[in-house]
């Protein structure tokens, strides 16, 4: 048994690992117990009470240093949500009550500092303490639970030791065969320690969620400012009561995933925040503006680390997003997702590249999913790149400040492009066949080669794209037989030389005249040689510019396929537009990671509910209105295409223009010596 002094306070600090395991002195009804009750009485801010009924406690040691006390005694005989989280009758209850416990008590000394000891001790404690429960009192413990003060601690180490958060108690002791009111609201924290337990009843956290009419009186507490966007939106002629039922609605599947009642009503305060009329949609301006300044600061913790399980919240907003908008003939597209700021305390904020054109800004860099459909449109998934320099010793201090997660990683831009994308073609709702690459993703060879071969791609490439004139066939031929190289050249210089008849057209979808477009076969030059063969598409725009397009459809598809993939191309672009200028996704001044990453997925989820108002809009006034790129790929459009725009496969090429002999002998030999 080690020995206890009292009056060594010397600190310890490191990591649990420093020290070796912890050891447990069981003290109830031993001469060591005044020990533990009187570290209790002057150490934890519960002071010490007598425990009427079974209770067990123990004195823990590093060695031979005493550093912590943690006892526990017979559960609660009344606690609403744990009931309501195991599922069981009075009945049934009354059975299993004896073996239920309670953690009543847990400190660790002032002066100790160790990393994780909290949660280990937490751990490892239990074991303990059922094999010494059931040895003193005849009963298997299968069940214990905790209350934690909200104002005084987060809980953290309850969490690290996967403790399930319950919710609040709701003020009530029991003193003799009454409760009595005292207003000291705890969290509740529970653990099963037995697995025929957990088997027999399927304790479901689902249970705890608000029923539709308790959420939405308090949606209906929350004060709505949204008038004019709302009818930005094309929404507006929905009425006060539908809009705040239809998003009682909307978030009752996500309610669930908050672990605080007061975190709930922030969520909604967001959310409301977002589709509000304010200019700046950060933390600041929402808050003052729905709730009040003395409630900044909570509401900042709430988005920065405020519990809740944006894991699943996500995967459910992911489901829901494919149930209502998923077709076999959808496009998942890909865009990149920069913000500039100012300073370098943001997460994942340096100098870095940013869009199509590679200017270095002061950002943060991600990438942003998002999908299209004949059935409509949405956000889908994002990502922060994080630069390597953020994982060098010297932001140590930075990525602790900005709540980096200890276990994540570098990772390049295109691990996490393909990471995504197979994540998302995995998941088990997912629908489509297509995938757009805007920008710098579609101009990168590294990023189509990452592509999954079942998808076809279509990606926005640059002037400068040099590919070969033809059909594979021809170009290989060519190829093959010409005694001079041949030579790839632009899509720029390309679609100057081109003959083909550009077509008229009205892309009533975005509201504006594109006035024209054309579809090109040629081959994709892979390092000086041809590879596959192509479609290009191309618009010019009003002012004179060019856009291209490069897609792997089969080129025996007709190149009406072309529009169609634009179409879905711009129903995404489109989306992306709406929540940086209607949401604010470029908003968030929140320095740390989960701030902006939530920040992100609750855009996501307005987002989706307006969509879903529009559609319930549409219902309400008899319309059935399938969208532009459905209409597209029905070929409604097909009578006023001219001729020239459906062809056949070009099948032959003549060999371009001779060039002077002795430049093209040069080139040939340079040519064939590399390769």
């Amino acid at each position: 048994m080690p020995d206890v002094d009292l009056g060594d306070e010397t600190p310890l600090t490191g990591d649990l690992s420093q020290y070796g395991h912890v050891s447990y002195l069981k003290v109830n009804s031993t001469s060591k117990e005044p020990i533990w009750d009187y570290l209790i009485r002057k150490y934890h801010y519960l002071g010490y009470g007598k425990v009427i009924g079974g209770r067990v406690k123990y004195l823990c040691f590093l060695g031979n240093r005493l550093v912590a006390a943690i006892g526990y005694c017979a559960g609660s005989y009344k606690l609403g949500p744990r009931d309501k989280y195991v599922g069981w009758d009075e009945e049934t209850k009354g059975k299993y009550l004896p073996h239920l416990l309670n953690n009543n008590r847990f400190l660790i000394l002032p002066w100790i500092k160790i990393k994780n000891l909290a949660s280990h001790i937490l751990s490892s404690s239990l074991k303990k303490a059922r094999q010494d429960w059931k040895e003193q009192y005849g009963k298997e413990p299968y069940f214990v639970e905790t209350f934690v003060a909200r104002e005084k601690y987060s809980g953290t180490c309850y969490i690290a030791a996967n403790w399930t958060y319950l919710g609040q108690t709701k003020g009530f002791a029991k003193i003799k065969n009454t409760f009595v009111y005292h207003g000291n609201e705890k969290d509740i924290y529970v653990y099963i320690m037995n697995r025929r337990f957990k088997k027999i009843f399927k304790p479901n956290l689902l249970r705890l969620s608000p029923d539709r009419e308790e959420l939405f009186e308090f949606v209906t507490t929350v004060p709505t400012r949204y008038d004019s966007l709302l009818k930005i939106l094309g929404v507006e002629k929905i009425d006060d009561d539908f809009f705040q039922r239809a998003l009682t609605d909307h978030l009752l599947v996500y309610y669930q995933f908050i672990k605080r009642i007061e975190l709930g009503r922030y969520f909604i305060v967001y959310i409301k925040a977002l589709m509000s009329d304010l200019k700046r949609k950060s933390m600041v301006p929402m808050a003052i503006a729905f709730l009040n300044k003395h409630d900044v600061r909570k509401f900042s913790n709430f988005l920065t680390r405020g519990i809740l399980d944006e894991k699943k919240m996500l995967e459910e907003y992911q489901k829901e997003l494919f149930e209502l908008v998923g077709h076999s003939e959808g496009m998942l597209t890909v865009d990149a997702c920069d913000f500039k700021k100012k300073g370098n305390c943001s997460v994942g904020v340096m100098r870095q590249r940013s869009g199509p054109n590679g200017k270095i800004y002061n950002c943060q860099s991600g990438i942003l999913l998002g999908y299209a459909g004949p059935n409509g449109r949405g956000l889908f998934d994002y990502e922060l790149f994080m630069p390597a320099v953020w994982f060098e010793e010297q932001y140590s201090q930075l990525r602790q400040e900005a709540y980096v997660p200890k276990d994540l990683e570098y990772k390049p831009k295109s691990r996490i492009f393909s990471d995504m994308i197979y994540r998302a073609i995995n998941s088990p709702t997912f629908k489509g066949k297509y995938i757009g690459l805007n920008d710098v993703f579609g101009r990168e060879r590294e990023y189509l080669d990452l592509l999954p071969k079942d998808l076809i791609y279509f990606a926005s490439v640059s002037g400068s794209h040099r590919v070969f004139l033809g059909s594979p066939q021809s170009v290989n031929e060519l190829f093959k037989n010409s005694l001079t190289p041949i030579n790839s050249m632009s899509v720029k210089s390309l679609v100057e030389e081109d003959t083909q008849p550009w077509c008229d057209l009205s892309d009533t979808s975005a509201g504006t005249l594109i006035p024209k477009d054309k579809c090109i076969q040629v081959v994709e030059e892979l390092y000086g040689r041809p590879g596959q063969g192509l479609w290009l598409y191309v618009r010019r725009q009003e002012d004179g510019s060019m856009n291209y397009w490069l897609s792997n459809e089969p080129l025996s598809s007709s190149p009406l396929k072309m529009r169609y993939l634009y179409s879905l191309q711009r129903l995404s672009e489109d989306c992306f537009k709406d929540s940086i200028v209607n949401f604010g996704l470029n908003s968030c001044e929140a320095r740390r990671w989960h701030a902006l990453r939530r920040h992100v997925l609750f855009i996501f989820l307005t987002d989706l509910f307006i969509t879903k108002l529009r559609r319930a809009l549409d219902l309400q006034e008899g319309k059935d209105n399938p969208s532009e790129a459905f209409k597209l790929l029905e070929g409604s459009f097909a009578p006023s295409i001219p001729k020239g725009f459906s062809f056949n496969p070009i099948t032959n090429l003549s060999p371009p223009a001779p060039r002077i002999e002795s430049e093209a002998l040069e080139e040939g030999v340079g040519l064939r010596s590399e390769l």
